[in-house]
């Protein structure tokens, strides 16, 4: 996996090009990669979103932005939904406060 400040470079360049599908994807992509080079957990590609959020403990702080900011993943990249500039600066948000924990 890229390093997850290239990752988070990229959500940031696609963010200013409006991008927002690809922001929000990158926000994600980055938070994952983040807590791996913390070693949050071991490197699996293999895993989904929802594997992923089924690592961090149910009620925790890390566990419920990890839930908002997947749900808004999932529904931006392989839902129906149309990724906003909300959708985007949201996601920046949590990853902000993810990463900071």
């Amino acid at each position: 996996m890229r390093n997850w400040e290239r990752m988070r470079q990229e959500a940031e360049q696609a963010a200013q090009q409006q991008r927002w599908r690809d922001a929000v994807r990158g926000y994600y992509w980055a938070t994952i990669a983040r807590f791996e080079s913390r070693g949050q957990w071991p490197l699996d590609q293999a895993r989904t979103p929802r594997e992923y959020l089924r690592l961090i403990l149910p009620g925790s702080p890390k566990h419920n932005d990890l839930q908002l900011l997947t749900r808004r993943f999932e529904a931006c990249w392989y839902g129906s939904d149309a990724a906003s500039q909300l959708d985007c600066d949201t996601a920046r948000q949590l990853f902000e406060r993810l990463v900071a924990r």
